[in-house]
């Protein structure tokens, strides 16, 4: 395929490119979907996902509109590496809106195909270009004036086509890895919140127990049951496991979810593990500090149940010329956005500086918090991870869990509930760059509901078998990101053909 032709971004957009809205509180929470910084950071696709809404007027609609084929670039970061990440807007029913922290692109349709400059400027190719017009002072930023004035590779539209759908191909296998990975890791959530929330294990045991203990009262008896089923806080199976009145077979229907039948169905050995889990549940609810909880719990800050909780290293102790090819990588924020530390593009420091750094070496089954930039990322490093030991970045800081005290993903689980979530953002800053005042001192200072080491180790045996698929789908998605990476450049190059054998393989 011959080598593209070179134009100037500004020869193959519609119209001007135009920063995003603001607008005051009293206006947030309803009317359309308003996107932001975080969406940027956080897809590659806008498309259907959940957002905070933005109430905004006709001629603001027709000014700070998004439909299918726009690119939205960030226009600040806190690296050079992270500046000019950008969206691409699908397919949408509804008109989101965007916000004053990024500008979009609008291509001229007839020129240009949106999916194959979205891929240029995701490209190693594409983001280095974007950083030579990067001012970097307090924090790196780039303007949509200066992005049109960049050269870009053009070819005619279909070939645009052509080289975008195929790699489209490999987004669409890592997507669907994604996809399942996010339902493994709700099922988890589901089950942590069943177990460690909202207690179900042991309030079946008490309402089980409160129906047997009415059964020599037929009228009373009668009258629970009745309100039992109108509680619709019960899925059936558990409720009419509750209504047999015995503790035990409530409790095991709440842990799996099942009917007695499907229990019954259940091997000798899922029941009688089963039965030994619910058997760890006590049949009791005591008040706390933090409202009830099961009896023999206890209230612990993270400080109790932690070995160490510390910061990232200063700024100064890591900087572009103590970057090397091969050593101890750095974690960067991109790594961080689900549940399990996402191995990718890292920069690395020597063994040696990383020994001079060793509080902020981090290992497996340490967990990683952004504390500066897009807070509420919260991540495990995996038993399977590609490396044995990081770095923390400087606007990170982590927490190692205390084995014998608490189980890892118990801890990671924790944080990823609306609970943690609230607890890790109660002491947001509001002033200049997000960030949480004096990380550490107030992760140590957290309380939190704490189960017996027995409970907690069986949630850890359960959520260790999701983790290990998670794992593999993380593994699967990442070598299809470095095949999508290796082709990309020799695509957007003519180096390589589409209908090559090479690429054929690959996609």
């Amino acid at each position: 395929m011959p080598s593209p032709d070179q134009v100037r971004l500004s020869e193959l957009i519609s119209e001007k490119p135009r920063n995003g809205l603001y607008k005051a509180k009293e206006f947030q929470g309803k009317g359309h979907r308003w996107i932001k910084m975080n969406e940027v950071y956080g897809n590659d696709f806008f498309l259907e996902q959940f957002t905070e809404l933005l109430e905004v007027t006709e001629s603001e609609v027709s000014r700070f509109n998004c439909q299918a084929g726009d690119l939205l670039f960030g226009r600040t970061s806190l690296t050079l590496e992270g500046i000019g990440d950008c969206l691409l807007v699908g397919e949408v029913d509804d008109v989101p809106i965007f916000e004053s922290n990024l500008f979009r692109i609008r291509f001229n349709l007839d020129k240009a195909y949106p999916l194959f400059y979205y891929y240029f400027f995701k490209s190693k190719v594409g983001k280095l270009l974007i950083q030579t017009i990067a001012k970097q002072t307090a924090a790196t930023s780039i303007t949509s004036t200066d992005l049109i004035t960049l050269p870009v590779p053009y070819y005619p539209v279909d070939i645009q086509k052509e080289i975008a759908n195929q790699i489209h191909l490999l987004d669409k296998k890592i997507e669907l890895n994604r996809q399942t990975n996010q339902t493994l890791e709700h099922i988890a959530q589901a089950i942590f919140k069943s177990w460690f929330v909202d207690f179900e294990p042991s309030r079946a045991k008490i309402a089980a127990k409160q129906i047997g203990q009415a059964r020599h009262d037929s009228e009373r008896s009668a009258a629970l049951r009745e309100a039992l089923l109108a509680d619709d806080r019960w899925p059936e199976a558990v409720a009419t496991a509750i209504a047999e009145g015995d503790p035990e077979r409530a409790a095991m229907a709440a842990i799996s979810g099942n009917s007695l039948d499907e229990v019954n169905q259940l091997s000798q050995e899922q029941q009688e593990q089963l039965k030994s889990t619910a058997a760890l549940f006590p049949d009791v609810l005591v008040d706390s500090e933090l409202g009830e909880m099961p009896e023999g719990w206890k209230v612990k800050t993270i400080e109790d149940i932690s070995t160490n909780v510390a910061m990232g290293p200063f700024g100064s102790n890591i900087k572009v010329e103590t970057f090397v090819d091969e050593g101890i990588p750095i974690i960067n924020g991109q790594q961080l956005k689900g549940l399990m530390l996402e191995d990718g593009e890292n920069k690395f420091i020597t063994y040696e500086h990383a020994d001079k750094l060793i509080k902020s070496n981090v290992y497996r089954d340490d967990i990683v918090i952004t504390h500066r930039g897009t807070l509420g990322q919260v991540s495990i490093i995996p038993k399977g991870s590609q490396y044995d030991r990081y770095i923390v970045s400087q606007s990170q800081c982590y927490i190692r869990p205390n084995k014998e005290v608490i189980s890892p993903l118990f801890l990671i689980f924790y944080f990823k509930s609306y609970i943690g979530q609230h607890e890790l953002l109660a002491h947001k800053s509001q002033v200049g760059v997000p960030s949480i005042a004096k990380p550490v001192t107030n992760l140590r200072k957290i309380e939190l509901v704490v189960p017996s080491k027995g409970i907690s180790d069986r949630f850890q045996l359960l959520a260790n078998s999701l983790q290990i698929k998670i794992s593999n789908g993380l593994d699967e998605m990442l070598s299809l990101e470095n095949i999508r990476n290796a082709l990309l450049p020799k695509l957007l190059s003519g180096e390589l053909n589409v209908d090559s054998e090479e690429v054929a393989n690959a996609c």
